[in-house]
């Protein structure tokens, strides 16, 4: 699993039979790529400004920003575009960890009689009397 979804991101969890996972995959790198492509734009056109002012101090840019704003800018906006870069590699390892993880829990045998519940809970406690709240039980 974990060598299928290196090869091509979200294989591991169609060999683990976790579908349902494929949707969010793809969008993850969909709206992280996305992002980090609209930051590279704007971070191109500010750039462009920015050299046009320091090749002819005279121009004035579209964007109406001095020389020093347009490195602010640039810059932040450089900063934002390597930052979603980032968090694509990030999202990528991710989807690796849980082909692999998915893959190991796959055979794990869970306890039959290991029973979770939550319900209603009325307690005497001797300060205030009768206490009203949710229990989780846990049986095994």
């Amino acid at each position: 699993a974990l060598l299928y979804s290196a090869v091509l991101p979200g294989m591991g969890q169609v060999y683990n039979k976790k579908y349902w996972k494929l949707p969010i995959v793809y969008g993850g790198f969909y709206m992280l790529t996305y992002v980090a492509f609209a930051y590279n734009d704007l971070y191109n056109e500010y750039k462009q400004e920015l050299y046009a002012v320091v090749r002819d101090p005279t121009y004035k840019p579209q964007s109406g920003y001095t020389e020093e704003q347009l490195r602010s800018v640039t810059e932040f906006y450089r900063r934002q575009r390597d930052f979603f870069l980032v968090l694509d590699g990030m999202w990528y390892l991710l989807q690796l960890v849980d082909a692999h993880v998915d893959a190991h829990l796959r055979d794990f045998d869970l306890n039959p009689q290991l029973k979770v519940s939550i319900g209603p809970s009325l307690q005497q406690h001797p300060l205030y009397g009768q206490v009203s709240g949710i229990a989780l039980t846990i049986k095994f």
